[in-house]
């Protein structure tokens, strides 16, 4: 009995082991995402392998917005400016 309950513990966490990197965010995604505030919208778009920030910088004004954009392959280095 605790032979078989050690050996669903085993590959209990063996499956989470192998579920985390899933989950788990890359530096370019929270990067950009670091930009977000409260006039600020920034999107991580992944697209074979071109990696793009957008970033939308609304004003006061809702019809006056800012748009930059960021893209790279791999890891995109991201500042705000």
């Amino acid at each position: 009995m605790i032979r078989r309950i050690t050996a669903l513990v085993v590959a209990a966490l063996f499956m989470m082991a192998l579920a985390v990197p899933a989950f788990a965010a890359s530096p370019s995604q929270r990067e950009c995402e670091a930009q977000n505030d409260a006039n600020t919208t920034a999107t991580l778009d992944r697209e074979q392998g071109q990696v793009s920030c957008n970033v939308v910088e609304e004003g006061k004004n809702p019809k006056f917005t800012s748009v930059q954009e960021t893209t790279g392959q791999g890891k995109i280095g991201i500042g705000k400016s």
